[in-house]
């Protein structure tokens, strides 16, 4: 076996909706290869719908150079199309990680929408050869849930800081998103001996006064170090000590030391 391919089928975009009394029941299908992965319909889902569902493919040396993503529209007893796409597996077998939007074409030629979808290559070689605990991590925050409302007059405008002992960066805020606020924001940090863990800190904008703490959460990093990728709901800790809350991140580990991938033969033909 060459490895594993961790297949992340994330959201749709602008979907052509054809529900004529309620939204459309989205689904994606994933072809690599002869397998195919289905993620259930969205029920509702309409033009942007939301699925978030993880396959794992295995792969042997002749392991394809592209993915077919296609979206079904669900009905009663059938299906019709949405529209369909590829993406080339390249950068996920060259870096490990690629994520991207894939154009979506109708079976007429139309353009259909998108869909939002990522992959994870790790190697057989690769997770044979012990790795350094030194290198770069990419860091996505995409979304909190279930925030605290701090807001008074109106929905709060939550950002969160994320610390590590050599570095600090900051998410944009987000204007009236209240509880559930959905910030894509990516930042690289150089992992050493002394960075074990990110440290998380939200906060309400505030215009007149300081801003105010919403909560805090702690990110060890010994996981996404160990296997090159993790995704978790980190628990939001208020400032009375209450679990209320999560951020929703994915990371990437690079190790400085990582050997030269296994690259599949028809990626290198």
């Amino acid at each position: 076996m060459l490895g594993s391919l961790l297949i992340g089928v994330e959201t749709g975009h602008d979907l052509e909706d054809k529900g004529f009394v309620t939204k459309q029941n989205p689904l994606c299908q994933i072809n690599i290869g002869e397998n195919t992965y289905r993620t259930d319909a969205a029920r509702h889902g309409g033009s942007n719908p939301l699925w978030e569902e993880r396959f794992v493919a295995y792969l042997d040396d002749a392991a394809p150079s592209e993915a077919e993503v296609i979206v079904w529209r669900e009905h009663l007893t059938t299906e019709d199309e949405v529209g369909r796409g590829t993406v080339s597996l390249a950068d996920a077998y060259a870096h490990s990680y690629h994520e991207c939007k894939v154009p979506l074409v109708t079976p007429a030629g139309k353009h259909a929408g998108e869909v939002e979808i990522f992959f994870v290559f790790a190697s057989k070689q690769e997770k044979e050869v012990p790795k350094s605990s030194e290198g770069q991590l990419s860091l996505k925050v995409i979304r909190a849930m279930d925030l605290p409302e701090t807001g008074v007059l109106k929905y709060q405008d939550p950002f969160v800081v994320i610390e590590s002992s050599r570095q600090r960066f900051e998410t944009e805020v987000a204007r009236g998103a209240g509880s559930d606020p959905e910030r894509k924001a990516a930042f690289e940090f150089q992992v050493a001996s002394d960075v074990q863990d990110l440290q998380f800190t939200v906060y309400n904008k505030n215009a007149l006064t300081d801003n105010t703490v919403i909560g805090t959460a702690a990110y060890p990093l010994a996981q996404p170090i160990s296997t090159g990728f993790e995704e978790s709901k980190v628990p939001v800790v208020t400032p009375d000590g209450a679990v209320k809350g999560s951020l929703h991140i994915r990371a990437v580990f690079h190790s400085k030391e990582t050997p030269n991938p296994t690259y599949p033969k028809s990626f290198l033909e």
